[in-house]
């Protein structure tokens, strides 16, 4: 099931997002996130009026998450752009084409309130190496944007 959060949710996102932050590259250099400042994050995404924190809920667990904040592009005021901020399934969750249904009924739902919202255009920052997922999302019409390059200084 995908639904908004609530407050009763933040345990389990706490967890969720600090075992997602594990995996990633940045934390084998010392970049981890921090335990307080991500804790803040979600209860202020949770109390932003132009912010959608969603999960997906599979037996009770959460097994995936997405936040979304619509901003006006900083060129157009009259632009309103919705930007991913977070956008992950669970580490442990099978690669394969669940995970993939599971992105896309996510981003579908995104997709939707940002729309509701007033959403010109909906930009995903989260980078993932899951060449059919790029290939499910150009399907449904989203298109590569930029590349990202990242140094550790």
């Amino acid at each position: 099931m995908i639904r908004a959060a609530t407050c009763d949710d933040l345990p389990g996102l706490l967890a969720f997002c600090l075992e997602c932050d594990a995996s990633m590259p940045w934390s084998a250099h010392g970049l981890g996130i921090d335990k307080d400042t991500v804790r803040e994050l979600l209860v202020r995404m949770l109390l932003n009026p132009d912010a959608l924190l969603s999960v997906v809920e599979i037996d009770g667990e959460i097994a995936g998450a997405c936040v979304m904040a619509l901003h006006r592009y900083h060129l157009n005021r009259n632009t309103v752009m919705a930007i991913e901020l977070m956008w992950h399934m669970r580490p442990s969750f099978p690669d394969g084409p669940a995970k993939v249904r599971w992105f896309l009924r996510l981003l579908d739902h995104m997709r939707a309130w940002a729309r509701k919202r007033g959403a010109q255009v909906i930009l995903l920052s989260t980078q993932h190496k899951d060449a059919s997922l790029g290939r499910a999302l150009e399907r449904r019409g989203l298109r590569p944007y930029e590349a990202a390059f990242t140094e550790v200084l």
